[in-house]
């Protein structure tokens, strides 16, 4: 079974009056790469999860994020008051040097975020708190997976259903090559009587055979259903195959793009346009299995939080959903091609990030 190597799973698992919540959230990658955060009462949990994600999702750059929606743990902080009068002082006598005026109330609470002065004790997990949270991330993982299967599947559907449309179009050319063929000896015999010239008539037959030879178009239509053919197979059972659809997508287009050249009717050339939209459509696709999902990668790697519309959970208000998370952004990066260009809902986005006054890094592909 095909499956999309990006997915987000979510799932919370209640004990007592406190809710886990478990977010997990993956990317390509060849082998697994697992980030795991867990609040620090919690951390005794976490070789336990990092054992059911490595089971259940076996490879990818996955980020698991563990979080208490509750009150119900007792805390009990304590101020360093030798640390804190050092912090405030140095704080006041650098804003006087400054010149600068501000009240106690908004230095006060600046203070006493700063490292070290106020040390908080939480009370340890117990074993209900650790079954919870195991349990929170397997059911995570499980509708992670489930979202891998039905996003490659709508992935693999769409572009097969596109190559089955190329071949339908191949096919309808059929019954306009025969027409053509005549169409091209009666005109060159219209040409010659116009001339009024005698000509031998089995000379003439040889001729138009070799001519209408050159414009015969069966060997494209083969190779067409040959590269057509092994498209599906490899985009049904091989992973990561971006790179090597992309090269049958060009043989793809070398063969249509031949058809067009010999086409020489107005009936086969509109077949010919309609393959090539079909065949654009594609590439788009193959695109963002060759270039995006490795960019989002590479950008993870290097620490960089992201968010994409994979996460998006069904019957959810979409641009809505999209405008709320670039709100929170401080850069948006598009990824342009010839087709995303021309959307109106791409467009919209990049508009709203541009009115929003957000740094916008815009990739050609």
């Amino acid at each position: 079974m095909q499956r999309s190597m990006t997915g987000f799973g979510k799932a919370e698992v209640k004990v007592g009056e406190r809710c886990f919540v478990a977010e997990i959230r993956s990317l390509n990658s060849k082998q697994l790469d697992l980030s795991v955060k867990l609040p620090m009462a919690f951390r005794a949990a976490e070789a336990e999860v990092r054992s059911v994600v490595s089971k259940a999702l076996v490879r990818g750059k996955v980020d698991v994020l563990i979080t208490m929606q509750s009150e119900t743990v007792q805390t009990s902080g304590e101020v360093n008051k030798e640390i804190f009068r050092a912090y405030l002082g140095q704080v006041t006598d650098a804003l006087s040097y400054s010149g600068i005026d501000v009240a106690y109330d908004v230095i006060v609470p600046a203070v006493l975020r700063m490292p070290n002065v106020l040390t908080t004790e939480v009370e340890s997990a117990t074993d209900s708190d650790i079954a919870a949270i195991v349990e929170a991330v397997t059911l995570a993982c499980e509708r992670l997976n489930a979202f891998r299967v039905q996003e490659g599947a709508v992935l693999i559907a769409d572009l097969l259903a596109r190559v089955d449309k190329i071949e339908a179009y191949r096919d309808q050319i059929t019954p306009f090559e025969a027409a053509r063929a005549d169409a091209v000896r009666a005109r060159i015999r219209e040409g010659i009587e116009k001339l009024g010239v005698e000509v031998d008539e089995n000379r003439l037959e040889q001729e138009m055979i070799f001519y209408i030879e050159k414009l015969d178009i069966t060997e494209e239509k083969v190779r067409l259903a040959a590269h057509c053919n092994y498209f599906r197979q490899v985009a049904a059972t091989e992973v990561d195959a971006g790179r090597k659809l992309g090269f049958i997508t060009q043989e793809m287009g070398r063969e249509i793009n031949t058809t067009g050249s010999k086409a020489n009717n107005h009936d086969i050339q509109v077949l010919v346009v309609k393959m090539k939209d079909e065949l654009e459509k594609i590439k788009e696709q193959v695109l963002n299995i060759l270039f995006v999902i490795p960019i989002m990668k590479r950008l993870n790697e290097n620490g960089f939080r992201l968010w994409y519309d994979a996460g998006i959970e069904a019957a959810t208000e979409w641009p809505k959903n999209i405008e709320d998370h670039l709100k929170g952004c401080s850069c948006v990066l598009a990824c342009l091609s010839s087709n995303s260009v021309a959307s109106k809902y791409c467009r919209r986005e990049i508009n709203f990030a541009v009115s929003k006054d957000l740094s916008l890094l815009c990739i050609y592909l």
